[in-house]
């Protein structure tokens, strides 16, 4: 069962939070930052994936009033970008690993598309969402590793984001970035998404999703977006 998630489900989501692994952890921390509010919210929404009362699943809606930051990719280059201003972001997206190979987690992947497709008068712009990137074993991701930020730890990066402190955070990124300047482990993951994530990809994709060389500037996975 898919429902909106209420008060009564903050405290639950919150340990669903704690299981995930790794190029999940910090957007998803961040989202759920004072939750409570978030759901009463007219700019979120949360849905929940129930089996047996029990929640193992989550997504969400929320509206990017100031837009995201990313990189364009231009040619060799890669350019720091401000995009999708005032659209609805496909965000919060967990499902425990026992789940996502089955129906239930289909539906919950597909479920704020659908919501969106339904409901499209109370929406304008873009419709977009930022992918899973790809991660080595050990939990790093060559992509983040070669822009050389200035954290000794990814969980450095996710405390600071959690913090409140995105502006500053991209503030120190490059405005250009050469990409054949970059190692080749990191050439080769941008615009790549986790293996995991290609089956919602194809789903969104049949809704009129699509890619157009906008990358997230933590792990260099895409973003899939429409105009509504």
């Amino acid at each position: 069962m898919i429902r909106k998630a209420t008060r009564a489900d903050v405290f639950e989501i919150h340990e669903l939070v704690r299981t995930m692994g790794s190029g999940m952890g910090a957007g998803l921390r961040v989202q759920t930052q004072d939750l409570t509010k978030k759901i009463e919210s007219r700019s979120d929404l949360w849905f929940v994936l129930t089996v047996k009362e029990k929640i193992v699943g989550i997504c969400g809606l929320s509206i990017a009033q100031e837009g995201v930051w990313g990189y364009r990719i231009e040619g060799s280059f890669l350019k720091k970008e401000r995009f999708f201003v005032g659209g609805v972001q496909m965000c919060s997206y967990y499902i425990l690993p026992q789940f996502r190979r089955t129906s239930l987690g289909g539906r919950l992947a597909i479920w704020p598309v659908t919501y969106i497709e339904k409901h499209s008068r109370e929406f304008s712009g873009w419709a977009f969402g930022e992918m899973r990137g790809l991660y080595r074993e050990d939990g790093r991701c060559p992509f983040w590793d070669a822009i050389q930020w200035p954290f000794k730890s990814y969980e450095e990066y996710t405390q600071a984001l959690c913090e409140g402190h995105e502006e500053s955070i991209v503030a120190e990124l490059p405005e250009q970035i050469d990409i054949e300047a970059m190692p080749l482990e990191a050439q080769q993951i941008i615009g790549k998404c986790h293996p995991e994530t290609i089956p919602m990809i194809r789903l969104s994709e049949r809704y009129g999703f699509r890619w157009s060389n906008l990358i997230g500037y933590s792990s260099g996975a895409p973003f899939l977006s429409k105009t509504l």
